[in-house]
């Protein structure tokens, strides 16, 4: 028996697998990023996050977020000037809560909420 783990759930794999860059997949786990579709015999990337996306997703996206680099995908971004941010990236520097559309301030270590700006 072998102790072959999955790349991405770290679980044991019994049955079939893929492999993708030397590394194995249970076929379940070998899956697009955002919309959760197989990748087995698809047009994919691989993000600089590690994460994987296919093709048709990544033609979706515009525009890549300005703190994580993935693709923002179905629209919701905030945008600060000429970058462009997920809801759930745009953090207050000091309490990590989502800013969102509020009103914030900025520093030259990041964004902040208007409680810890006080």
């Amino acid at each position: 028996m072998s102790d072959e783990r999955c790349y991405k759930c770290y679980k044991l794999i019994e049955d079939d697998y893929l492999t993708f860059q030397n590394n194995n997949y249970h076929a379940d786990c070998f899956i697009c990023q955002h919309c959760r579709l197989s990748l087995d015999g698809k047009k994919f990337a691989l993000q600089q996050s590690g994460h994987l996306i296919c093709a048709t997703c990544l033609s979706k996206s515009l525009f890549n977020c300005n703190i994580c680099e993935e693709p923002i995908i179905g629209g919701k971004y905030i945008q600060y000037r000429k970058s462009r941010y997920h809801e759930d990236c745009f953090l207050c520097a000091k309490c990590r809560r989502e800013i969102g559309h509020g009103k914030f301030t900025v520093s030259p270590n990041g964004f902040y909420c208007v409680t810890c700006k006080k």
